[in-house]
């Protein structure tokens, strides 16, 4: 399988996720609680905080909450249920919870396998400047994975992108790899 950038809980969390991306909090006040409370061992208060946040619909809350289902964090683990957090999160604008569900889609996580599907949020999270999303949808278009066709230029262009955004940090090199052996 291609190098595709995994979900981590908490990655989009890191600061400076992306210049251009205002989808993605740098710092937010919701990070800090919920890290405040995963660091002292206490997931179910963060995990409590993010079930009165999602009262609200706040996109970032959505997104946790779906990691915290998703990973089992202060909740019992549920796939499904990870996704329509992911989903409401992604239908708020919410960059990350696009690649979640990009993620979800490519694993057959609480959904049917399709890596068309994955693509799409793959995308759609591109398009919001998130980098993850960029190496995702370049490193998939890349090589194609089951019915999905290879589609170099595509994948040269998201490779590109990945490799320019400075948020990536390494991840950013070998998006330039993997851009320059489709060049060379």
């Amino acid at each position: 399988m291609k190098k595709i950038f995994p979900l981590l809980a908490f990655l989009y969390l890191s600061p400076n996720v992306s210049a251009d991306n205002q989808n993605a909090p740098q710092d937010s006040a919701v990070e800090n609680y919920v890290y405040y409370h995963m660091n002292h061992g206490n997931t179910e208060a963060a995990a409590n905080f993010l079930r009165t946040l999602e009262q609200t619909n706040h996109p970032e809350g959505l997104f946790l909450l779906g990691s915290f289902y998703l990973n089992g964090y202060g909740v019992t683990k549920d796939l499904c249920l990870a996704n329509c957090y992911f989903f409401r999160s992604a239908h708020l604008g919410f960059a990350p919870a696009f690649k979640a569900l990009g993620d979800s889609y490519l694993a057959g996580d609480g959904v049917r396998k399709c890596p068309e599907m994955a693509l799409y949020y793959y995308e759609c999270a591109a398009r919001r400047g998130y980098g993850p999303g960029q190496f995702n949808a370049g490193a998939l278009l890349k090589e194609g994975e089951d019915n999905l066709k290879a589609n170099p230029k595509q994948a040269h262009y998201w490779l590109d992108q990945a490799a320019h955004n400075q948020a990536l940090g390494d991840l950013a090199i070998d998006a330039a790899a993997l851009r320059d052996q489709i060049s060379g």
